[in-house]
């Protein structure tokens, strides 16, 4: 390849790399917030043992 094929090849696999970096930067973290049935309402927690339970993901809008 040329010099200037190579030098092209280079500056696109550098702006490839800046765009998912600067994507990846941009992903909201989420919390998450554990629920069980304890026979009367849900409570907040994970349970004791193999008992079922629901996961909600809290995620703040931008």
């Amino acid at each position: 390849m040329s010099t200037g094929s190579t030098l092209l090849l280079a500056l696109l696999a550098v702006a490839v790399i800046c765009v998912a970096v600067s994507a990846a930067s941009k992903q909201p973290n989420a919390s998450w917030n554990y629920y069980h049935f304890d026979g009367r309402s849900f409570v907040a927690g994970q349970p004791a043992g193999d008992s079922p339970f629901v996961a909600v993901q809290d995620r703040a809008c931008r």
